[in-house]
């Protein structure tokens, strides 16, 4: 069904009328009132034909049995609510203290829990680079087919990172951008080496619960904006190295005196990838948004970047031994 858009009825006809006095009968009244018909039928088709589309949207959720889209959608419509973000946190006042609070829990949480363990593992895989300094090393060509693949799985009307650059810029640009990308690209892996921006993210606080304590930092969790060609990298990356990054019974991440860097090294993973997630890893930095404002920025020197393409591909090396051991064992355990 057609539907007339409000903003396609041209509003000359009402600026005649405004410019000859508003005359109240004549032919020129007849037209706007014609015309001020017409906007509202316009209207009552758009919300009308927004109702059904919304209608439709869930009925096709419900049929593909897609029940997080079903509720994504559905909160959306109904549950969505503007809250006003809290002045007081921690009793805390203003918008500047409360930025304070959020910089110091989040730095907080990005610190290893054990003193000197990051230095530890950074020792440890320098170490395994040094000894396997010799081994050749085969570094794969990224094409440019494999990147306009990638470029088609962005999804619009996701947040950028501190560049501002977004999933759309990416997506309608011409496809000489690719060209420029792959150059990049394969640069990038050739020397294992990423951008500082690629280690740079904005974390933004979301309240978990609306109906929470919005004064207590603990009801708020942080997402990490990173940017889109970091993203798109690491699309890439997934791609030529999934297989490497297998989730099986072979897990370092919880036994003594191992870490997910002992895994990597023992699946063979080809050296310039761990020297690329090594360089990566290093030095890794974010900054607290709160508002308009913008906190200075701290480092992060425990987990995986949250937000990243490859985290949830290295946190399941991680953990994958212990969900076998559980598995496996004779213990019963619930896996949650």
């Amino acid at each position: 069904m057609a539907t007339t858009k409000p903003h396609s009825i041209r509003p000359k006809p009402i600026s005649i009328w405004r410019n000859s006095g508003c005359p109240r009968s004549g032919s020129l009244n007849d037209k706007r009132v014609k015309i001020k018909m017409r906007y509202k039928c316009a209207i009552k088709e758009a919300v009308l034909a927004s109702d059904l589309e919304f209608n439709d949207d869930l009925a096709k959720y419900l049929c593909k049995k897609d029940f997080n889209c079903f509720w994504k959608a559905w909160r959306k419509r109904f549950c969505h609510s503007n809250l006003t973000p809290t002045d007081c946190l921690n009793t805390k006042v203003g918008p500047e203290n409360v930025l304070s609070e959020f910089t110091s829990h989040f730095k907080k949480v990005s610190m290893p829990n054990t003193a000197g363990a990051d230095e530890s593992y950074k020792n440890k895989v320098l170490h395994h680079l040094l000894i396997n300094n010799e081994s050749v090393d085969c570094v794969p060509f990224i094409d440019v087919s494999l990147i306009l693949d990638k470029v088609c799985t962005l999804k619009p009307r996701k947040s950028g990172g501190h560049d501002s650059i977004q999933n759309e810029n990416i997506i309608h640009a011409r496809p000489n951008l690719a060209v420029h990308l792959c150059l990049l690209f394969n640069a990038l892996l050739q020397h294992s080496f990423v951008p500082d921006d690629f280690r740079s993210g904005i974390i933004k606080p979301l309240l978990k619960n609306k109906h929470g304590d919005h004064t207590k930092v603990d009801m708020y969790r942080g997402i990490t904006l990173t940017p889109v060609f970091s993203k798109l990298f690491e699309s890439v990356l997934t791609s030529l190295y999934s297989s490497f990054l297998y989730s099986d019974h072979l897990q370092f991440g919880f036994k003594a005196n191992s870490g997910c860097n002992d895994a990597l090294f023992r699946r063979n993973v080809p050296l310039h990838f761990i020297r690329l997630l090594f360089y990566w890893f290093n030095n890794m930095s974010c900054s607290v948004v709160w508002m308009t404002l913008m906190s200075d920025a701290f480092c992060v020197s425990s987990g995986v970047r949250q937000g990243a393409v490859l985290s949830p591909l290295l946190f399941a090396v991680y953990v994958d031994d212990l969900i076998a051991d559980l598995y496996y064992s004779s213990t019963e355990a619930a896996l949650l």
